[in-house]
C-alpha cells in the first residue's frame, strides 16, 4: 500500500502535528542536552565501530552464511546501520545548532513604502509575526528528528546486541 519513504514521511507529518497540538514551547536546555548527547554519542559510535573493525568480528560476520540475508552479509548490514545511525547524528547536531543560534523573537519593525501617483502609503509589519512561523518549523523538525533518532537507536541497539551475542556464540 505505502511504501517505506511514505510511511516515514506520514509518520512524521502526523507527529509534528501532534506536536504542534501540544504547544511545546522552545526549551534551550533541552537543545543543549540533546546536542551533547548527540555529541557524545558521535563519539562512542565512532569508537565501538573502531574497536569492532580491529576485532575477528568483521570477518565472523563477513563469511559466515548464517549471518547472510540474500547477496548482504552481516558485517555489510552492521556497517550501513552504524553509517545510516552516524548520519542521523550529524543531521541532528546540525539541526540543533540552528535551532539554538535562531532567536526567539524580533522586535524590529520592517516598513515598506507603497508610493503611488495618488497616494503614498507605509506597510508595516513586524518581524516577530513573520520569522515566528520558521522558529517553530524548525523547533517542531528537531523534535521529530529527535524522536526518529530514538527509534533507530532502539534498532541499532537490538541489532548489535544479537551480533554480539552470535559472535561470542561460536567462539565458544
Amino acid at each position: 500500500m505505502f511504501t517505506d519513504k511514505q510511511l516515514r514521511a506520514l509518520f512524521g507529518i502526523i507527529t509534528f502535528i501532534f506536536i504542534c497540538f501540544l504547544g511545546i514551547k522552545k526549551n534551550l536546555y533541552f537543545i543543549q542536552s540533546i546536542l551533547t548527547f548527540a555529541s557524545v554519542s558521535l563519539v562512542i559510535v565512532t569508537t565501538v565501530f573502531a574497536i569492532l573493525c580491529n576485532s575477528n568480528i568483521p570477518s565472523e560476520l563477513q563469511n559466515n552464511p548464517k549471518y547472510k540475508c540474500g547477496n548482504t552479509t552481516g558485517w555489510v548490514k552492521l556497517t550501513r546501520d552504524l553509517q545510516q545511525y552516524m548520519h542521523r547524528l550529524l543531521k541532528l547536531i546540525s539541526v540543533a545548532l540552528v535551532v539554538l543560534i535562531f532567536p526567539s523573537s524580533y522586535k524590529e519593525t520592517v516598513s515598506l513604502p507603497i508610493i503611488s501617483k495618488y497616494v503614498g502609503y507605509k506597510l508595516s509589519f513586524s518581524l516577530d509575526t513573520i520569522l515566528w512561523y520558521s522558529d517553530i518549523a524548525l523547533w517542531y523538525s528537531f523534535l521529530v528528528c529527535v524522536l526518529f533518532l530514538m527509534l533507530h537507536t532502539r534498532s541499532l541497539i537490538n541489532i548489535s546486541i544479537y551480533t554480539l551475542q552470535c559472535s561470542v556464540k561460536n567462539q565458544k
